[in-house]
């Protein structure tokens, strides 16, 4: 078997490990480094067997960008549990000075 045959026939299997669920929010990080890992040694092993050692360097880069995307996908926003968001009715500087209370801050 060739070199690029074998490439060709690895890269449908990582294609199934990119496209598992997403984790929870708090596993993102983790789940990044391994999307984007996987990725990018998946795009510099396809690269350096079909193009050479640019098209791995270019591969590995592209590849490592996009299992991070699909890694983390829905996670890129943060998700707050009122409607407001993360507006507060207390000025930066005080509240870091800890003169508002939650009660304050949140208008409870």
């Amino acid at each position: 078997m060739s070199n690029r045959k074998a490439a060709l026939l690895i890269a449908p299997a990582f294609a199934l490990l990119m496209a598992a669920t997403p984790a929870t929010a708090d596993q993102m990080s983790t789940r990044a480094a391994v999307g984007g890992g996987l990725g990018a040694a998946l795009g510099a092993f396809v690269g350096g067997e079909l193009g050479g050692r640019n098209a791995a360097i270019i591969g590995s880069g592209l590849a490592g960008a996009v299992a991070t995307a699909i890694a983390t996908d829905g996670y890129d926003r943060p998700v707050y549990s009122d409607g407001r968001g993360a507006s507060y009715s207390c000025p930066p500087g005080l509240w870091k000075q800890g003169r508002c209370g939650d009660a304050y801050a949140y208008g409870n």
